[in-house]
C-alpha cells in the first residue's frame, strides 16, 4: 500500500512556515489545525519538519497534536541525545527522523534504534548526482560526505533504522522534482521503507515516483499546500492508474 504523507514546516515560534491554501483553515499558521485539515483530506500521515524550532516547541506541538490526530506523525529534527528522542516519542510522535547526527555518528543511530526500536527511527538522505551514482550531502545545501547514496542506505539499514527518506539535491531530469533512478537504486539496495521527498507539481509526479521510482510513500510539501489539487483527487488518480493507496479520510478526534 503506497502512502501519501504531508510535510509541514515549523518555524521557531511553533507556527507554520508556509501558508497552506486550505479554505477550511481559519488559522493557517497553526500546525494543529493544518494537521487536522490534512487528516480529514485523506493523507496517510504527517511530517513536521522542525529544524528551526527548539525541542521544547516540537515536544509541545507533539503533545497538542497527538490527542486529536488520527493518522501517525513524524518529527524531523537533528537531535543530539537519546533523551531528546524519548521526549518526542513520549509526546506522541510515531517516528523521529534524523539526518546530520546519523552521518556524523552512525553508532549513535544504532544506539537509538536499539533503545527505541526500528519502527521509531528513520533517517533522511539528501544526495546529489555525480559521474557514477549519487553522493550524500550532509544536508540540503550542505557539503558532500564520503558516502555514496546506496552505500549509506545499506549502513542505515545495518544500524537498525526502520525507514529512509530520500531527497535529491537537484531533482530529476527534464525538470522533474524527483530523481527516480536515485530513489529506485536506494529502494533496491535495502529492505527498508523508502519515502521520497520532493516538491511535486502535479499528480503525475506522484505517480512517477510511486510507480517508476517504486517508492513506498511520498513526502509532499507543496502540491496540496498550494491548492493545485486535493488529496482525494490525487488518490483517485493513483488508483485509476493501478496503484494501491489507502482510503484514510478521518476527522480529528
Amino acid at each position: 500500500m503506497k502512502r501519501i504523507i504531508a510535510r509541514l514546516s515549523v518555524a521557531e515560534d511553533g507556527t507554520l512556515v508556509d501558508g497552506l491554501g486550505l479554505p477550511a483553515l481559519e488559522r493557517p499558521d497553526d500546525p494543529v489545525e493544518a494537521a487536522c485539515a490534512f487528516a480529514a483530506a485523506g493523507v496517510d500521515g504527517l511530517s513536521f519538519s522542525g529544524h528551526a524550532a527548539s525541542l521544547e516547541i516540537l515536544s509541545a506541538l507533539s503533545r497538542r497534536v497527538a490527542p486529536v490526530l488520527t493518522v501517525p506523525f513524524h518529527v524531523e529534527v537533528d537531535v543530539r541525545t537519546a533523551s531528546q528522542v524519548a521526549s518526542l516519542l513520549e509526546a506522541g510522535a510515531a517516528i523521529v527522523v534524523i539526518e546530520v547526527p546519523a552521518l556524523r555518528d552512525p553508532d549513535f543511530l544504532a544506539s537509538l534504534a536499539r533503545e527505541f526500536g526500528a519502527e521509531s527511527i528513520a533517517v533522511a538522505v539528501t544526495a546529489a548526482s555525480e559521474d557514477e551514482g549519487w553522493r550524500v550531502l550532509e544536508s540540503a545545501g550542505g557539503p558532500p560526505t564520503e558516502w555514496s547514496a546506496v552505500t549509506w542506505a545499506r549502513v542505515i539499514e545495518s544500524q537498525g533504522a526502520g525507514a529512509i527518506v530520500v531527497r535529491s539535491a537537484s531533482g530529476g531530469t527534464q525538470g522533474r522534482p524527483f530523481d527516480l533512478e536515485l530513489i529506485g537504486a536506494v529502494g533496491s539496495a535495502v529492505d527498508l521503507a523508502t519515502i521520497a521527498a520532493g516538491e511535486t507539481e502535479s499528480v503525475e509526479d506522484l505517480f512517477d515516483v510511486l510507480m517508476m521510482g517504486d517508492a513506498d510513500g511520498v513526502l509532499e510539501g507543496s502540491l496540496f499546500h498550494s491548492g493545485r489539487t486535493t488529496v482525494h483527487h490525487a488518490k483517485s488518480y493513483l488508483r485509476e492508474h493501478g496503484l494501491a493507496v489507502g482510503d484514510s479520510e478521518r476527522q480529528c478526534g
